[in-house]
Order: structure tokens, then C-alpha cells, then sequence
């Protein structure tokens, strides 16, 4: 079996987008050989739907890939953009500029930039 993906991943607005490009499944030799009393019978209707069940499976690993790279993606999408550190200030972990992919590794950028949050807070000690 082969299977083959091109993906596309990419910084779109702070957060990382997936893409599947392309994607095949291959079965080429496949075997199945069943035992017992009757299997004669049963292994003359796997023989006869080989082709069939070569095709179920490719599609179906293909559909599991599909379904698969979706998940990843919206996994991705959910990342949040920012990380409150206490009430008021908070860490901006959106991505900046793409990923830089090799074979054992992606490293991605953040931006890093602590900012307020929206919150004043005022001392609740004080007294007139």
C-alpha cells in the first residue's frame, strides 16, 4: 500500500491554516485467505470482488485522510491568539510570517508582545 499527501500550511491573520493539496491511496497486491470448512466457497467471492475491496479500501483510507487533515485544522484554527498572564497583562502568541518546514521539524514565530488587557483594575484596599 502507498499512501502520498501534499499539504499546504500557512499563516493566514495570526493562526496556522491547513490545506490538503493532493492525496492518493494506493492498494496494489492484495490478500486475503480464509480457512475452515467452507472457506473454498468464501474464497472464490473474495477472489472474484478483489478489485472491489482494493477500491473500498483506498477510498476509505482516503476519506480517513480527508477527515483527519479537517481535524488538524480546526485544532489549529482553535489555538488562541492570546494568553492572559494575569488581569492585566496578557502575552500575544499569534503566528508571524509562515512556517519554515524540514524533515524532522516546523518552526513557526510568535509575536511575543505583552500587552494590557481591556481590564482597569483599581486597588480595592484604598480608602478616602
Amino acid at each position: 500500500m502507498q499512501v502520498g499527501l501534499t499539504l499546504s500550511l500557512k499563516n493566514k491573520e495570526g493562526r496556522l491554516k491547513l490545506s490538503l493539496l493532493d492525496h492518493g491511496c494506493y492498494v496494489g497486491d492484495l490478500s486475503i485467505k480464509l480457512d475452515g470448512g467452507a472457506a473454498w466457497l468464501y474464497q472464490l467471492l473474495v477472489d472474484a470482488f478483489e478489485e472491489n475491496i482494493s477500491s473500498s479500501v483506498e477510498e476509505g483510507i482516503s476519506g480517513k485522510i480527508k477527515e483527519g487533515i479537517t481535524k488538524l485544522d480546526n485544532f489549529l484554527q482553535a489555538l488562541p491568539k492570546q494568553i492572559s498572564l494575569d488581569e492585566t497583562v496578557a502575552l500575544n502568541v499569534s503566528f508571524v510570517g509562515n512556517p519554515v518546514l524540514s524533515n524532522s521539524s516546523v518552526a513557526v514565530a510568535i509575536n511575543g508582545l505583552f500587552t494590557r488587557t481591556s481590564q482597569i483594575l483599581l486597588p480595592q484596599s484604598y480608602k478616602k
